[in-house]
Order: structure tokens, then C-alpha cells, then sequence
């Protein structure tokens, strides 16, 4: 095909040529753009998935830079807070102590509660300790114990100045336990005929 100048075309030529381009732009705008071309389809899913791609990456990356930052602030919030918190109790023990009596009488209940499991927690180890010096029997009947209804009796009572202390627990049958309440161990030893 000879290239010629658009001033050496004769007016035919001319509006041949222009007639061809026009056909050409429209059968490449008809695969490209046009509704339901596959071209087009193609085209516009993988900008779509490519969009997609990035804008997960971009999400990805700002969740382990949060993840990092927010990791490296409860740290650090761990290493200075108690740091903080004694230094702030140090310095107003009074408020310390108001505040501490406010919430015990406020919340009796989860006190004698939290109260009974320390010393129970103390206890389970000085059952099985006692329940082996005794051989499993009641230190005053001297019938054997059962598991569920053994009583960690105070040899001399609280109530008469005894102490809670391992030296000064035994374990008893509930009926034993219950009969010698609050009694000193000479008096209830007599009472029982243990004793002259």
C-alpha cells in the first residue's frame, strides 16, 4: 500500500479513507467497551481483582503494624503501671487505708468469702496431713472418719484463745466436733470419760 499525502487524495479518496477509520474506531470501541464484550469483562475483572489484591495487602500490612503497636503499648503499660500504682499507694497510704475499709464493709459478703477459700486452700494440705497421723480416725471417739463429714476441730477453741495454727488442729466426727463446741480440751476429754 502506497502512503500518499492527504493534499494528493481526491475527495473520493479522502472520504473513503475517513469512512474506513471511523469503521475501524467503531469495531475497536464495539470489543472493548461495548455491554457483554468479553474484552471488556476481562478487562474490568482483573482491575477489580488486582484492586481487590491491593487493597488487601494495604489492609493486611495496617493490621500487623496495629497489632505491633498495640502490643508494644500493653507492654510497656505492664512495666510501668504497677511501678505507678505502688508509687501512688506509697505516697497516700491514708487514702489507701479508707478506701480499703470502704470496700470491705461494701462487699462483706466477697471478703468472708475470699477469707474462707485462702484458709481452705491452707487446709486441704493439713487434712491429708492429719488424716494420715490420725489413720484416719476421730481424735476423741476414735471411730473412723469419713471422707465427707470429717471436721478440722481447734484443739484449744478460738473462742478460748487457741490459734489457727497446724499444732492446734485435729480432725473429729461431726457428732464429737459439735458436741464439744467452744469447750477446753480437759473439760470435754472428762465429759467424754476420758479423763479422771
Amino acid at each position: 500500500m502506497v502512503y500518499r499525502r492527504r493534499s494528493e487524495l481526491t475527495p473520493e479518496e479522502l472520504e473513503a479513507a475517513r469512512a474506513r477509520g471511523r469503521a475501524q474506531k467503531r469495531r475497536w470501541y464495539d470489543e472493548h467497551y461495548r455491554p457483554g464484550s468479553t474484552v471488556r469483562k476481562r478487562a474490568r475483572a482483573a482491575a477489580i481483582a488486582a484492586r481487590r489484591a491491593e487493597k488487601a495487602a494495604a489492609k493486611e500490612v495496617a493490621r500487623k503494624a496495629l497489632a505491633a503497636r498495640v502490643a508494644a503499648n500493653a507492654a510497656a503499660r505492664l512495666e510501668r503501671t504497677p511501678l505507678l500504682q505502688r508509687a501512688w499507694r506509697a505516697a497516700n497510704p491514708d487514702y489507701m487505708r479508707e478506701y480499703g475499709r470502704a470496700w470491705r464493709q461494701l462487699n462483706a459478703e466477697k471478703e468472708r468469702a475470699r477469707k474462707r477459700r485462702r484458709k481452705q486452700a491452707k487446709r486441704v494440705g493439713i487434712r491429708d496431713r492429719l488424716f494420715k497421723l490420725q489413720r484416719g480416725r476421730c481424735a476423741y471417739c476414735r471411730k473412723k472418719l469419713v471422707v465427707g463429714e470429717v471436721h478440722l476441730d481447734h484443739v484449744v477453741p478460738l473462742a478460748l484463745g487457741g490459734v489457727d495454727k497446724f499444732s492446734n488442729l485435729q480432725l473429729a466426727c461431726a457428732p464429737c466436733n459439735q458436741a464439744k463446741h467452744a469447750k477446753a480440751p480437759e473439760a470435754f476429754a472428762r465429759e467424754k470419760g476420758m479423763l479422771v
